[in-house]
């Protein structure tokens, strides 16, 4: 807060108390309106002074005090009435939300947005690094459309077996998906090897072992076209990734990728505070 509003205040109760309200020379007094004028004209600065940082308070908060879901996290509800979720698509959600390890899936928005993503990007080649139980393979896949392909990677298939590969074939977009179960590393540069691969993806979403994001990272940009997005997930990784601490691996390795990220001339970026951060590079 500026102090020059509360500086102002003061000065124009000082001034006008030392020209209007002097008493006569040798007089310590002064009349009933003379005090009443002093109120006025004291209380008129006090309010000067309160709405100039009341504003300035304000704005500070707008420019600074992060988006409206950290300062108000239950309108995340309301948020989520207006992502163009599907009710069976709810339903499966909030299934299996209550199972273990629940904190490993997809934020429901983020999932949609990267749907809409794809539609407005008219993707129909992408890649998707951990996949879990396949809620954001689901709207990937309805985002590539038909004739499109999803590359889904992860370490144990057995995750699907909750309800995300039936969902994908109740939707009409398991056909899609190729998912392979293994080290995602070694999935990616297999696919490399193909020969129509390389630089002919639009998407690739990488939310999988933070300990192997770098090699994610330039396995991708190799796999995307000029002008394909990449997402990174959990860029702020729960306000780990800005000051590791001592031994904390995963969140040095989000740490250094985010510094490279920033630096990387071969992409153009941006972060955005959706769910646990996620770090867009648009491939130039």
């Amino acid at each position: 807060m500026s102090a020059a509003p509360f500086v102002i205040g003061v000065f124009v109760a000082a001034a006008f108390q030392f020209i209007f309200l002097r008493g006569a020379p040798g007089t310590a007094t002064v009349t009933t309106s003379n005090a009443l004028l002093s109120l006025f004209f004291g209380g008129s600065a006090a309010l000067v002074t309160f709405l100039f940082r009341e504003d300035s308070s304000a704005a500070s908060k707008s420019h600074s005090g992060g988006t409206t879901l950290a300062s108000h996290p239950a309108t995340y509800s309301y948020l989520l009435k207006h992502i163009g979720e599907r009710p069976e698509d709810r339903a499966l959600r909030e299934k299996l939300e209550k199972l273990p390890r629940a904190r490993m899936l997809g934020a429901p928005d983020e999932a949609h947005f990267f749907r809409w993503l794809l539609g407005a990007l008219g993707a129909k080649r992408a890649v998707e690094v951990g996949v879990f139980r396949g809620l954001t393979t689901l709207q990937l896949a309805r985002g590539v459309g038909a004739g499109g392909v999803v590359h889904a990677f992860d370490v144990d298939e057995s995750f699907l077996d909750a309800g995300g590969r039936a969902a994908w074939d109740a939707a009409g977009v398991g056909a899609r998906v190729k998912f392979r179960e293994g080290p995602a590393v070694e999935g990616l540069r297999a696919l490399l090897l193909d020969a129509d691969s390389a630089g002919s993806f639009d998407f690739a979403f990488v939310d999988a072992d933070k300990g192997n994001y770098d090699a994610y990272y330039e396995l991708c940009l190799q796999l995307l076209r000029v002008g394909g997005v990449l997402a990174v997930d959990n860029s702020l990784w729960s306000g780990r990734a800005e000051h590791p601490a001592p031994g904390d691996e995963e969140s040095l390795a989000i740490n250094l990728l985010n510094s490279k990220i920033s630096k990387d001339p071969r992409v153009e970026t941006v972060m955005l505070g959706m769910a646990d951060g996620v770090y867009l590079c648009r491939k130039l």
